[in-house]
């Protein structure tokens, strides 16, 4: 072999030798796998996108400043409107006995809710307006027989309401300053019959202070 043969092994050689160790030098792609423990600020699911809720669950409420306030109680409800006994117009009838009476409808589901402490209405054929009564008064008689009394509001002092309510019928009389009125309310039908006791039974309109009735309810007695 001629020593110019060698000298070109020799030189391949060098580049070969030269060639790799600058291959060695120059930095490749970092192989190392992630971990917690290689990247300590890496968070489980900080690389992946946040999840789309699903359209069907409702999202978690958020706790806001107002939810933790306590709000102060409600004030208390103003009183309750009065009860309206009768309603409808009232109508003129003579009755079997010719004695002329007045027919409305009455209001069964107030009669019986009635309580002390309640502001009631009565319409009456001879006024406008309607009389204004607060019951401050009750009695359990015999046969559940309950009575309710108290005085007319803005009236006279002898003006006075009582109603008395059985088991099929409701009684209620007025005594005005100018006459005294009985009104029978039948449970089944609703009707109100409204008799002046006036007409029907002359002088009683001149004590207008009535008395309850018995255990039975009825009329008052004239006299």
């Amino acid at each position: 072999m001629s020593s110019r043969l060698l000298m070109s092994l020799a030189l391949v050689a060098m580049l070969v030798a030269t060639a790799w160790w600058l291959r060695q030098q120059v930095p490749g792609p970092d192989t190392t796998p992630v971990t917690l423990e290689t990247q300590p600020d890496l968070q489980p699911g900080s690389l992946a996108p946040p999840p789309v809720p699903d359209a069907g669950v409702s999202a978690p409420a958020v706790m806001t400043v107002t939810d933790e306030l306590v709000l102060p109680d409600a004030p208390p409800a103003a009183g309750q409107p009065p009860r309206v006994l009768l309603t409808g117009p009232i109508e003129t009838r003579t009755n079997e006995y010719g004695v002329e009476e007045y027919v409305t409808r009455a209001d069964i589901s107030a009669l019986e809710s009635l309580s002390v402490g309640d502001q009631v209405l009565v319409s009456l054929p001879d006024a406008a307006t309607p009389r204004r009564a607060l019951l401050d008064n009750f009695t359990q008689k015999a046969n559940a027989v309950r009575v309710w009394q108290g005085p007319v509001l803005d009236g006279e002092p002898t003006e006075n309401v009582i109603i008395t309510r059985g088991e099929q019928t409701t009684w209620i009389l007025v005594g005005t300053a100018t006459n005294s009125y009985s009104i029978r309310v039948d449970h089944h039908t609703g009707e109100a019959v409204i008799i002046d006791e006036g007409t029907a039974n002359p002088g009683l309109g001149e004590e207008p202070l009535l008395t309850p009735p018995g255990d039975e309810p009825g009329p008052p007695a004239a006299g």
